[in-house]
């Protein structure tokens, strides 16, 4: 009976995470809500976006307002950073999946890093340093694993404003592919 209603509770687990969709944020809802320069916390619910960021940015596709030189990579708008180089999310709860995609902008330099470090109720999980590329060529970054907190850092060589687009992250604090059918299956021998 014990392992029948551990594979039930397999199943049910598997289920779930074979359905959860990753939620997506491409930042042109916000800024046609908003504006130039405008805050997401102000129009997106979760996750809580930390550091000093410059705000909504409308990107080369509305005018370029600001001269960022960007054009997002879901649509035309993305969230920069100018005044400091830190940032962030707080998420809702444990997640399991993140992505976002990030350039550097005008201004910047050529070399410039990325360092992003994933928490999970205060302890470092992982990370990660990105050399970015040239001003407008968007570099992937992707994480599968348990956290609730992300902090990342631009590069401290000079001024370094980037912008990040095209956010996709899963809630939920068992990674997806966690739970297989070979799992299930090992619970019977």
């Amino acid at each position: 009976m014990k392992r029948f209603l551990t594979l039930i509770a397999c199943l049910i687990v598997a289920a779930a995470s074979g359905t959860v969709s990753a939620e997506v944020i491409a930042f042109d809802d916000a800024w046609a809500a908003l504006g130039q320069g405008g805050n997401p916390n102000d129009f997106y619910p979760e996750p809580t976006f930390t550091g000093n960021f410059y705000g909504l940015c409308g990107g080369l596709g509305n005018g370029d307002l600001g001269n960022w030189d960007l054009e997002g990579t879901n649509g035309s708008a993305f969230l920069g950073w100018n005044v400091t180089v830190d940032g962030g999310l707080l998420m809702p709860s444990d997640a399991n999946q993140l992505s976002f995609d990030i350039s550097r902008s005008a201004g910047s330099s050529p070399g410039q890093t990325f360092t992003i470090e994933y928490f999970d109720d205060g302890t470092l999980m992982a990370s990660n340093t990105v050399t970015l590329g040239d001003i407008n060529v968007w570099t992937t970054i992707a994480y599968s694993g348990v956290f609730d907190e992300v902090q990342w850092l631009g590069s401290s060589d000079g001024f370094s404003p980037y912008g990040i687009d095209n956010l996709q992250y899963t809630l939920g604090g068992v990674p997806t592919e966690s739970t297989s059918w070979g799992s299930v299956k090992d619970l019977f021998r």
